[in-house]
């Protein structure tokens, strides 16, 4: 069993053969941090009450909500710890080498895994001293401001976190450093992806859908997904103090996490090389991966472009599902003579896409259809649409019309009531 000596040996020496990564992110983060706080504050020198004001927002400078580079940043060194930490991985020589030593496969985890977390905790922690340092010489630092500098540094590691577990979790089921980039991306937008997907093909297909601000599923998609919820904890000034964000940034980075401990557990060493480290991945993930992406490309087409109508929607999805099938394809392969490899899985996602729109374009739900009974309208025992025939409109419109107006169900009637006894006289 090794020693913690060992251990510290071990962690120490990768840190050494990473230490250009080390240099790279002490630097960028004192350049982002204390000194871009000390030009920023100084060019309010001459203002003490200007310069008092800025105590409010004082611990942004800490990750990043008074600047957008240093989320940029952030976001880039947790994808360069990650593929740096765990690209052994992905060539023979070196899975071989170090899956021979005398350390078991968690031991090899943990030893990467905190060496990259050093990295970027040793710097970033002297960073959020240093400015903490710029704000006291400043004059508008206090030991309750301090305080909060620090719950805020901790905003920004749990944030640091959800693209470093992330990104870790990608290396384990892919076995090249690019898949394992383009993996990272893929998980880190996927949940928002498909949680906004649906009621976006709602509003595209359907007559009688309302847009509510904040819905369940965009709710859900800045949490669910740890690339929104990362922007989301550092553009905001004080998302400590955001119980249901930072529990949900917890739940993602402990699931993450676990599952990546699991899978290097069941890493096959001969996967080094391969897009996808294991074999029952490839159809599973391409069926997974085309299907929204070919529905959102279509619908982004059809926004950019400015066509109306839903057909151009059906022809851009299902052309999209086509060739994305094929790149996924050709990407796992490498061979153009491949392409029709994993057709089943291909016939999958393109019947799976074709029934999807579908259903949206006959509304096989009924959501566009649905027709409230007339009792249980507002006003309807009053004023009953079938005893509207003035108004010329036929019974089915009226009462769609009626049931999508939900506040003054009526008032649409009886303006065109109005209008049409005008008219006559």
């Amino acid at each position: 069993m090794i020693s913690k000596i060992s251990y510290i040996k071990l962690i120490r020496e990768d840190i050494r053969h990473r230490g250009w990564l080390a240099a790279l992110s002490g630097v960028l983060l004192f350049l982002s941090m204390p000194v871009y706080t000390l030009i920023y504050l100084d060019s309010y020198s001459e203002d003490p009450e200007v310069l008092k004001e800025f105590a409010d927002t004082f611990s942004g400078f800490i990750n990043g909500y008074n600047s957008a580079f240093l989320i940029i940043l952030i976001g880039i060194l947790a994808f360069a710890v990650g593929i740096s930490g765990f690209q052994f991985m992905h060539k023979k020589e070196k899975l071989d080498f170090y899956h021979g030593l005398a350390l078991k496969r968690h031991q090899l985890f943990a030893i990467s895994y905190l060496a990259g977390l050093f990295l970027f905790l040793i710097p970033y922690i002297v960073c959020t001293v240093l400015t903490i340092l710029v704000g006291a010489v400043k004059g508008i630092m206090t030991l309750s401001l301090a305080g909060e500098c620090f719950l805020t540094m901790g905003t920004g590691i749990l944030a640091f976190l959800l693209i470093y577990h992330t990104c870790i979790f990608a290396g384990m089921l892919t076995g090249r450093s690019v898949t394992m980039f383009l993996g990272t991306l893929v998980i880190g937008v996927y949940p928002s992806l498909v949680l906004t997907l649906l009621p976006s093909l709602r509003d595209a297909f359907f007559q009688t859908t309302y847009n509510v601000h904040d819905s369940i599923p965009e709710k859900l998609s800045e949490y669910l997904s740890p690339f929104p919820l990362f922007i989301r904890m550092l553009e905001q000034n004080n998302s400590y103090s955001n119980v249901f964000m930072i529990t949900a940034a917890l739940v993602l980075i402990v699931l993450l996490l676990a599952a990546s401990i699991m899978l290097y557990r069941i890493y096959p060493s001969e996967s080094a090389g391969n897009a996808l480290a294991f074999k029952f991945t490839p159809p599973v993930f391409k069926v997974l991966i085309s299907i929204p992406t070919a529905v959102f490309i279509s619908l982004l087409v059809k926004s950019f472009i400015g066509a109306s109508g839903t057909k151009w929607i059906i022809i851009l999805s299902m052309l999209a599902i086509v060739l994305l099938c094929g790149l996924i394809e050709f990407i796992y392969w490498q061979d153009l003579k491949m392409l029709l490899k994993g057709w089943r899985s291909s016939v999958i996602a393109i019947g799976f896409v074709a029934v999807l729109l579908a259903v949206f374009q006959f509304d096989f739900t009924g959501y566009d259809t649905y027709l409230p009974k007339e009792k249980k309208l507002p006003g309807s025992e009053r004023f009953p649409i079938r005893s509207h025939p003035i108004s010329g409109i036929p019974k089915t419109i009226l009462q769609r019309m009626t049931g999508k107006v939900s506040f003054f169900p009526m008032t649409l009637t009886f303006y065109t009531i109005l209008r049409n006894r005008e008219s006559k006289t």
